[in-house]
């Protein structure tokens, strides 16, 4: 018989032997960078190289630091990694992560990252999307950011822009105000305006709808969660796993689909982000002829625009606040750094009959490099993902990175290596002169990422951070308040770059 007279042995020789096939399974997995006789730091069971993480004792982000460090002294050209048993593949190199997000990307075409398009519809968006419809919908959207449309969406940055001028106006400033949050309200309605049509009215009520459950939605993410989830993918699937809150996917569905139904209803057109969402869900594309090529997989659903506008909002509000907010930090500290683009603002803005416009936005370059260096020392995302999707022999070397390992490409500790950047720690503009720029390798300055997944909302994001520059700074002296610790403290557990704390400045007029 197999089975004893005791359903409980039964069971517990059933859990026994499932538990030495997990353990055996994960240890085998703990040797598949020696196995591939790749540069790696021992790992620790069952943690892999993430003790100190899943402990609580270190950012997931320090870790790599280490990692990196210890393959250039090694001078090796990349290190193998290990997310609990998961293997995964750190370049360092330029050349080789050159390869991996440009010249071979056929290999890599996915992130890899987790969504739930049944539980969660709106997670099934276009940072997220793999293979084919991320291919058709990425060459969908792309019209959305041309220089025309840049150009017909910066009046309307200026408008919301004045709003939070006449705002700082009349607030008390004794005890220093909290840039970060102002930097939020401003984009939180800027891109309600320029994505949705809608006053979200954030900058003169910080308890607006969109604010308030933007805090939830950013509350809700964490890089542990995020790790998780990607170690375990089909259990997390299997268990309607969400990773977006849905106080939060609640609120926003029900907000986009009533503007998208009273649109519709009333024939109401403003060739915004979202009347292109709408015209790709009734037609399949941007032009006047309806498109008879859709699949079902290509086909744009009211979930996956929900989708598009989502990541559409979460990208154009927090990066951009945050880029702000540090910048404006940096600029506290450094009062050159802050005069001399001050008065590049004034020359330009001269010439430009003082009206902020596209081109004259486009002269400022003094302002691209101090944005340059704010984005080298505080990047959006501090690591980009990708997904081995066909076995591939790093060139160069004998290790073959298999279908399906995750590659994680370090930004953060490329961006401060002393190799490219001397001095990392130190806010220096000037490292971005066309001069000092041809001094340092490609691939060394990756805030966006880069190849054919480079961030499509770039430009509207660079944009408005500069928009928003020339208004500060056109009214405002920026100084740190004492209340702002030095130097800043970078959460240990946000997959966005973001400080513990506040940033908080004395601001006096101009």
């Amino acid at each position: 018989m197999i089975f004893t007279s005791s359903l409980l042995y039964d069971l517990i020789g059933i859990i026994a032997a499932l538990i030495v096939v997990i353990i055996s399974s994960m240890l085998w997995d703990l040797t598949y960078w020696k196995r591939q006789n790749t540069f790696h730091i021992k790992p620790t069971f069952p943690f892999g190289n993430t003790k100190d993480f899943l402990l609580g004792r270190r950012a997931i982000f320090d870790i790599l630091d280490d990692f990196y460090k210890e393959t250039k002294k090694a001078n090796e050209s990349h290190i193998g990694f290990y997310l609990l048993s998961m293997p995964a593949y750190i370049p360092v190199a330029p050349g080789v992560i050159k390869h991996i997000l440009q010249n071979d990307f056929q290999h890599f075409v996915d992130r890899g990252l987790y969504y739930n398009e049944k539980h969660d519809p709106i997670s099934a968006h276009l940072f997220n999307l793999e293979g084919n419809r991320w291919k058709e919908l990425r060459a969908k959207l792309s019209p959305t950011f041309t220089s025309g449309k840049m150009k017909s969406m910066l009046p309307i940055v200026v408008e919301i822009t004045e709003r939070l001028i006449k705002l700082l106006d009349k607030e008390p400033i004794k005890d220093g105000l909290e840039m970060k949050e102002y930097m939020a309200r401003l984009t939180t309605d800027v891109i309600g305006s320029i994505a949705f049509g809608i006053e979200c009215n954030c900058i003169e009520n910080p308890d607006a709808e969109f604010r308030k459950y933007a805090k939830i939605l950013l509350d809700g993410m964490s890089t542990f969660s995020s790790i998780l989830v990607s170690v375990f993918p089909n259990l997390m699937k299997f268990l309607g796993v969400r990773e977006l809150p849905v106080k939060f996917t609640r609120f926003f569905t029900k907000a986009v689909t009533e503007i998208i139904d009273y649109r519709e209803a009333n024939n109401i057109k403003r060739k915004d982000f979202l009347d292109l969402l709408i015209q790709l869900k009734n037609r399949g594309n941007i032009d006047n002829e309806a498109n008879s090529d859709m699949t079902e997989e290509t086909k744009i659903t009211l979930n996956v625009l929900l989708a598009q506008a989502f990541i559409f909002y979460l990208g154009g509000f927090e990066t951009t606040s945050t880029t702000l907010s540090f910048l404006l930090y940096e600029l506290g500290g450094n009062q050159d750094v802050q005069d001399k683009l001050r008065n590049e603002i004034f020359d330009i803005l001269q010439r430009h009959g003082n009206q902020i416009t596209y081109e004259a936005l486009t002269e400022m370059k003094y302002m691209d490099m101090v944005l340059n260096e704010t984005l080298r020392k505080y990047p959006p995302l501090r690591v980009l993902i990708r997904v081995c999707n066909e076995d591939y022999r790093v060139p160069g070397t004998e290790s073959v990175i298999k279908k399906g390992i995750k590659v994680i490409v370090p930004i953060h500790s490329i961006q401060y290596d002393p190799e490219y950047y001397p001095q990392p720690e130190v806010f220096d503009p000037e490292r971005f002169t066309e001069e000092n720029k041809k001094k340092r390798p490609p691939f060394t300055f990756l805030p966006f990422g880069e190849g054919p997944r480079v961030c499509i909302g770039m430009r509207f994001g660079v944009m408005q951070a500069k928009c928003a520059l020339v208004m500060l700074l056109k009214n405002y002296k920026f100084k740190l308040n004492s209340k702002t610790t030095r130097p800043l403290k970078i959460s240990i557990d946000k997959g966005l770059t973001a400080v513990e704390g506040g940033i908080f400045m004395n601001l006096t007029k101009v």
